[in-house]
């Protein structure tokens, strides 16, 4: 369904709603937008981390602690 249609259709089924069952999909649709706007901090970040090379470092870093350093291997 297009975009104009789908939103006319929900809508008319939102108008329907009792006030309780419509507060219910307002707080899920601010769920989704909080969702949607973490995920799309997440991807900018880590495209500028990338970019900038933020933890480029750790490819030189010193391996801190190795297999002898366990105690206990798992099997």
């Amino acid at each position: 369904m297009e975009r104009d249609k789908l939103l006319i259709a929900t809508i008319g089924k939102l108008q329907k709603l009792p006030q309780q069952k419509l507060q219910e999909v307002a707080d899920f649709a601010d769920f989704i937008m909080y969702r949607l706007d973490n995920e799309l901090i997440s991807e900018v970040m880590s495209k500028l981390q990338e970019q900038e090379g933020t933890f480029q470092f750790l490819e030189t870093e010193p391996d801190l602690y190795t297999l002898n350093d366990v105690q206990e291997k798992y099997q």
